[in-house]
């Protein structure tokens, strides 16, 4: 399998501006019962999430959703189970940028 490319700088800009567009015009088309399973369709392409990569550096990865559970939904493709998924990554991050790993804090019972 050959290995996929980094959507770094002006490829995660294009990618996030289109992913934006497709969402909006899917939220357009979930107003009425007979387009909003397009709509849903057509939000969830162009979805990304950012992975703690090689060196310690953002990768960009394309993401498929899947089942949509409310409050969480489900990543169909584009992760592997060792993927370390960037939580709430910043708007300014990009593909390459180095990433610093926070302590884990307690939490409380």
């Amino acid at each position: 399998m050959g290995r996929r490319p980094d959507l770094g700088g002006d490829a995660a800009t294009a990618l996030y501006i289109l992913s934006f567009s497709l969402f909006i015009i899917g939220l357009k088309q979930g107003t009425h019962p007979s387009t909003a399973r397009r709509g849903n369709k057509i939000a969830a392409i162009g979805m990304a999430v950012a992975v703690v990569g090689p060196g310690g550096r953002a990768v960009i990865k394309p993401v498929t959703l899947g089942r949509d559970f409310g409050s969480t939904v489900e990543i169909a493709t584009g992760l592997a189970a060792s993927d370390r998924v960037i939580d709430n990554p910043p708007d300014s991050l990009r593909g390459g940028d180095e990433i610093r790993i926070a302590a884990a804090t307690p939490t409380g019972h």
